[in-house]
């Protein structure tokens, strides 16, 4: 029951602001909205604005939502006359500046969204990894933040190494070495560099138990690094002052954006290269269901976050240029540009209904790829 109630709100949310972007954008150039749409046909129930003559509707498929834009595909008929492309309220009357940014304004809002979700995050204390000299927000990090219940985990063991032999294993965490706790991977490293060839007594906690392995660091093969063996990463719960958490809010975005906007580049590489893709990695409306049901046992915090993080996804992947998605609009908009006349409004209309149908299909397969695996586990 409780995943139900996070799972509606967390989707009204999302697509809420998502199309109050374009809605808001549409308003500001002066673009009358049709209608507001909350999921996708067929419609379920609506009212109408007597102010503005917005249709607000409520449809039958939960899977989205949409915002209907007087002359979005050009002169068609809709329930009368056909409308006018050149009315001054009609979006295909403005210039190309102001049809970017409405078709922006939805992937806006879910980054702003973001920004917002981590900044309460960070009031409350946020759970992430830390000290990442990748991360933009690491210099902030190290000035500002205050960090609570810090743990350094084990992500991966080499083959062949110490730490194979002591049967460390991945999700380990290590609580101290010889009695002594670090506040750093690298100060832990350090330390075991200095105790090469002499055996330390390494505290790890997995799941509830606590247990003690007696090992000797050497120097890894075919590496320069003395260690264990292992691949580390750092987390605790950040918090900063409240007049930093809007800076920490937009910085973490970024990083998250850059880490998601990689992934996507490498996924789309294999797929068109041939190469294994992991499909455990991509996750539906039943695989997001799932994790929902997860992270709702973690605490609020952690469905902040997770939330926020859907909030990006839901912006990089809307930015694709792909047809029915903003970024395949956007690609439309583009080639105006080059061009320097609009594409045919029928053969737009067609390529969006098309990819309209692919995306549909995909989210099948994806929906199918998710019961299977669950049933599995």
């Amino acid at each position: 029951m409780l995943t139900a109630i996070y799972l509606i709100i967390i989707i009204l949310l999302l697509v809420i602001v998502h199309e109050l972007g374009h809605f808001w954008a549409a308003r500001k150039t002066k673009v009358m909205v049709e209608e507001f749409g909350f999921g996708l046909p067929p419609r379920a129930c609506s009212i109408k604005s007597k102010k503005t003559n917005t249709i607000y509707s409520l449809n039958w498929l939960p899977i989205g939502g949409f915002v209907r834009l007087k002359g979005e595909l050009g002169g068609e008929v809709r329930n009368g006359p056909t409308e006018n492309s050149a009315d001054p309220d009609s979006f295909s009357s403005k210039n190309i500046w102001q049809r970017a940014i409405i078709i922006s304004g939805g992937i806006l809002m879910n980054f702003v969204l973001a920004i917002v979700l981590f900044s309460i995050g960070y009031i409350i204390g946020l759970p992430q990894e830390i000290n990442s000299d990748n991360m933009a927000s690491s210099k902030l990090e190290s000035k500002f933040a205050k960090i609570e219940d810090a743990k350094i985990h084990i992500s991966a063991v080499l083959p062949n190494t110490p730490a194979t032999k002591a049967q460390l294993q991945a999700k380990d965490i290590i609580i101290d070495i010889d009695g002594e706790k670090f506040s750093t991977i690298n100060n832990l490293r350090n330390y075991l560099s200095s105790r090469k060839g002499k055996e330390v007594l390494v505290q790890i906690k997995r799941g509830d138990a606590k247990i003690f392995k007696q090992i000797a660091p050497q120097q890894i093969p075919e590496s320069s690094v003395v260690g264990l063996g292992v691949g580390l990463y750092h987390t605790g719960t950040v918090s900063y002052p409240i007049y930093i958490t809007p800076v920490a809010g937009f910085l973490r975005t970024y990083d998250i954006s850059k880490e998601m906007i990689i992934a996507l580049y490498d996924l789309v590489k294999n797929l068109i290269t041939g190469a294994k893709v992991n499909t455990a990695d991509i996750a539906g409306p039943v695989g997001i269901v799932s994790l929902i049901s997860d992270i709702s046992k973690l605490g609020f915090v952690y469905i902040l976050q997770f939330t926020a993080l859907l909030s990006i996804n839901l912006a990089i992947i809307n930015f694709i240029p792909f047809p029915a998605l903003d970024g395949g609009r956007f690609l439309f908009l583009a080639i105006e540009g080059v061009r320097g006349k609009k594409v045919n409004e029928k053969t737009e209309a067609m390529f969006h209904n098309v990819g309209f149908a692919l995306l549909m299909i995909l989210i099948l397969v994806v929906t199918y790829n998710d019961i299977v695996r669950l049933m599995s586990n």
